[in-house]
């Protein structure tokens, strides 16, 4: 039944990239929310959220309630993982200018649909609000995820702000150096 799972995963992982390619190809810009709902697999955060999920309930019987949660696209608090990781992610590609207009974005979505509103206040607000989300899975979480999982998604989401902020958040650069040094002691 594992092995299902992960599969069907890895399968949706494959297309999402597909469309993505296929998108930028035919020079199709897609609707803002077909490209969210997309955008937020192609990362594949949700391939390693559902391998933690394994590896931290393996002690706990998989039952069908299980399952059914695990067939949805996303549960949600997968759904808000992945949701961060891919706005964030567009949202410091676009500042960035590492984009250079060779993928498509959030942003670029959403502009073509919305010119009267600041895209980017819009993606930190959608930024915003899937934090709230997210919060209130751990606050009160769904009995079928054990409390390290929820943390490990907790955890996850909390990289994202290092992995694509550091450029812009000067704590984060000097972070960036300790570790750089950390690496070099420990590799003597």
């Amino acid at each position: 039944m594992k092995n299902h799972k992960v599969t069907i995963k890895w399968l949706l992982y494959l297309n999402s990239v597909l469309k993505e390619a296929q998108w930028l190809n035919s020079g199709y810009l897609p609707k803002a929310n077909e490209y969210l709902n997309n955008g937020i697999v192609s990362p594949g955060v949700h391939l390693v959220l559902i391998h933690a999920f394994f590896l931290f309930d393996h002690s706990q019987d998989i039952t069908k309630e299980t399952i059914a949660i695990l067939d949805d696209d996303f549960p949600n608090i997968m759904y808000s993982v992945a949701k961060i990781l891919r706005l964030s992610d567009d949202l410091e590609g676009d500042k960035s200018g590492d984009q250079n207009g060779l993928d498509g974005s959030y942003l670029d979505c959403y502009n073509n649909e919305h010119q009267y509103i600041s895209a980017e206040e819009a993606q930190r607000h959608m930024i915003s609000n899937e934090w709230k989300r997210l919060n209130q899975e751990i606050i009160i979480p769904n009995p079928i995820f054990s409390s390290s999982f929820t943390k490990f998604c907790l955890d996850v989401a909390r990289m994202v702000p290092l992995m694509y902020h550091y450029k812009s958040n000067p704590s984060l650069t000097n972070l960036q150096e300790l570790v750089k040094s950390l690496v070099n002691v420990n590799a003597r």
